[in-house]
């Protein structure tokens, strides 16, 4: 199978469909004994959210934040402004920067696969 940059895109359903897409980035940093998950969703009728849950060596979260709310119908996953999460993907299939501010929390980190 061949992926195409737009795969990394946000997706439209056909002709009287309908869809929900998503995304996941997980970071573990096992010397620090810490780790951050961020799911992002966005379906077709306008919808988006997201949690980001930072964990540490306990069984409950360090902090866990929820976020949803409305999206504009041209926003895309080239570049999303949405509820203290940013996401920008300057190099579609290969890279891209995650951020985060809100409430206690502030993170920033750039992912690459290869």
């Amino acid at each position: 199978m061949q992926f195409d940059p737009r795969d990394d895109l946000r997706h439209r359903p056909a002709q009287g469909k309908r869809m929900r897409g998503s995304l996941f980035w997980e970071v573990v940093a096992p010397e620090e004994q810490i780790g951050m998950q961020v799911y992002l969703y966005l379906n077709d009728r306008g919808r988006a959210g997201y949690n980001v849950v930072v964990w540490g060596p306990e069984a409950e979260p360090l902090a866990l934040h929820l976020g949803s709310g409305r999206i504009s119908d041209s926003a895309d996953l080239e570049h999303l402004e949405f509820d203290g999460l940013s996401l920008r993907q300057y190099e579609p299939l290969y890279a891209c920067t995650l951020a985060y501010q809100r409430e206690n929390l502030v993170a920033h980190n750039g992912f690459r696969t290869h």
